[in-house]
């Protein structure tokens, strides 16, 4: 069994939702999960601050949590997340959604009138 984070960006105000996945086999997923904790904690020294969460708008320029981090550090910070998912061959999977094609689509497929701005309420597909 495989498992998928999926974290989104964007929203119907800017026109565009990007799903951004990594995809876990089930059978890896605690040495995963232990690894992905000890990334954070290296991060964390890198930033000099305790990082839980990253946001590439903010890492990449430097803003918030990020602010005052020499851009260096930012760079090796983007490199030890690239490592680590090619050190694990964790699967990566995107989707990007037009929100103007998304609504043309969910007015004659009824599935998609389940749907609130592209992001799942709920569903059931059999």
């Amino acid at each position: 069994m495989k498992f998928c984070y999926l974290d989104e960006s964007g929203g119907a105000d800017t026109g565009i939702i990007v799903l951004g996945g990594v995809i876990v086999n089930s059978q890896r997923m605690n040495l995963a999960k232990r690894e992905c904790a000890e990334l954070f904690s290296t991060i964390s020294k890198l930033a000099r601050r305790k990082v839980s969460e990253i946001h590439a708008q903010d890492l990449i320029p430097g803003n918030k949590a990020w602010r005052g981090v020499d851009p260096n550090t930012r760079f090796e910070v983007v490199n030890q997340i690239l490592d680590w998912l090619d050190r694990r061959k964790h699967k990566i999977t995107f989707a990007v959604i037009l929100m103007h094609q998304f609504r043309a689509y969910s007015e004659s497929v009824e599935i998609a009138r389940t749907l609130k701005d592209g992001l799942p309420l709920h569903s059931t597909i059999s």
